[in-house]
């Protein structure tokens, strides 16, 4: 059985509640009706509550050293972060484009710098998990900073499990990401 201690992290509009649910029902307890004040009460506790900036290094470090000193190892990273800003390409300010790739592109990125090592050097497997979205699969009007931040979290989420592939770390070469359609998961 796969061992339950998650890491959740998430900042912007995010499904922490749907996160909540799969993970906690990995430990074998279900919470099919429960309420998000009964669920808070359960982990209270038990998980890390963070306020962390995905675009700052530091933090996510600060963040992996409270669950490695809380929890010991760490078995699932969630990269779930995103924010968009809308609008027509060339008329999305420089602030825009540099928070919207901050936050969804380079968000993934220190989230895979700071744990996949960890995962690796803890031998004993585990997950990441880049939310995408569809916008990372598609493209759509008036969403241009969004829609190639997502592209770009697919785009690094296939090349990560080429590498752990390649490196003979990938112990799941089946698990593709996020309903990956291509290549039927060689």
């Amino acid at each position: 059985k796969f061992p339950a201690t998650a890491l959740l992290r998430a900042l912007g509009y995010s499904s922490d509640a749907d996160i909540f649910q799969l993970f906690y029902e990995v430990g074998t307890v279900k919470l099919t009706k429960t309420s998000e004040k009964e669920k808070t009460d359960i982990l209270r506790g038990k998980v890390i509550a963070e306020e962390i900036d995905v675009r700052e290094i530091g933090d996510l470090r600060r963040l992996e050293t409270a669950a490695r000193e809380r929890y010991g190892d760490v078995h699932v990273l969630c990269n779930n972060a995103g924010v968009g800003a809308g609008g027509l390409i060339w008329e999305n300010s420089l602030k825009d484009w540099e928070w919207v790739l901050g936050v969804n592109v380079w968000g993934v990125i220190h989230g895979v710098r700071t744990f996949v090592p960890i995962l690796i050097e803890q031998g004993q497997g585990g997950h990441v998990v880049n939310t995408a979205s569809m916008a990372g699969l598609t493209n759509a009007p008036l969403s241009g900073a969004y829609t190639l931040s997502k592209h770009a979290v697919v785009a690094l989420s296939e090349t990560l499990f080429l590498e752990l592939q390649a490196e003979s770390l990938l112990k799941a070469p089946d698990n593709r990401p996020a309903g990956h359609v291509g290549g039927g998961g060689a």
